[in-house]
């Protein structure tokens, strides 16, 4: 995947994927709300910069789990301020953890409906779903055909 990197902290690197138009946001590491809330300032600054309105949220170097308590900051101001920035689409991939899995459900099943989020176990399927996602002539998105 052809990569333009634009930031890279030891806790999360964010990049341009330039060809489907999307950023790729690796997190690493443990994660507490602070480095989450930097992280996402700044991958909000880059959605804004690049005009891009999908997201690969790769947390598969993420070690830990998310505390339940996060949840309503997570539904109430993190994907509210990623969606005005312009993000239509998020393409989340699970922690490594075995139970990680569990808090991300939990708090993505109890998220208003934009921006439109979709979990994987895998980097591979979050990969094809954000390529198909959309369909409305965004970059990346392959035009959807109009049934008759």
């Amino acid at each position: 995947m052809p990569y333009s990197l634009l930031l890279s902290w030891p806790f999360v690197t964010i990049a341009h994927d330039v060809p489907r138009g999307w950023l790729y946001v690796d997190w690493q590491g443990p994660q507490t709300r602070d480095t989450v809330a930097r992280g996402t300032a700044q991958v909000q600054y880059f959605l804004r910069a690049t005009g891009c309105c999908k997201l690969l949220n790769d947390n598969t170097n993420v070690e830990g789990t998310w505390s339940l308590e996060n949840t309503s900051w997570v539904i109430g101001e993190l994907l509210p301020g990623l969606h005005a920035a312009g993000l239509r689409y998020m393409a989340w991939v699970y922690a490594a953890a075995s139970d990680s899995w569990r808090s991300t459900e939990m708090t993505l099943a109890l998220a208003a409906a934009q921006p439109t989020v979709m979990a994987f176990h895998d980097v591979p399927a979050a990969y094809a779903w954000l390529v198909a996602a959309g369909g409305d002539g965004a970059p990346g998105a392959p035009a959807v055909p109009a049934v008759p």
